[in-house]
């Protein structure tokens, strides 16, 4: 699933999971104080809270071989 980096999107635990692993992404969460759990928007499964995803930004002064 593409998402737009404006969006907000609800993630459960395992789907925020694989966000945070393949490292091209910022997973932040929108509201600590949030208590309600929504639907997951990708697995449609289980529970999560609102998070905004945007891309990890690439390292300018890093040169390649």
């Amino acid at each position: 699933m593409k998402v737009n980096p404006f969006d907000i999107i609800t993630l459960c635990y395992q789907c925020r999971r694989n966000f945070e692993e393949t490292g091209e992404s910022n997973v932040r969460r929108i509201n600590h104080e949030q208590t309600v759990k929504d639907k997951c928007d990708l697995c449609q499964q289980k529970t999560g809270y609102d998070y905004r995803i945007t891309p990890k930004k690439r390292d300018k002064t890093r040169r390649r071989k």
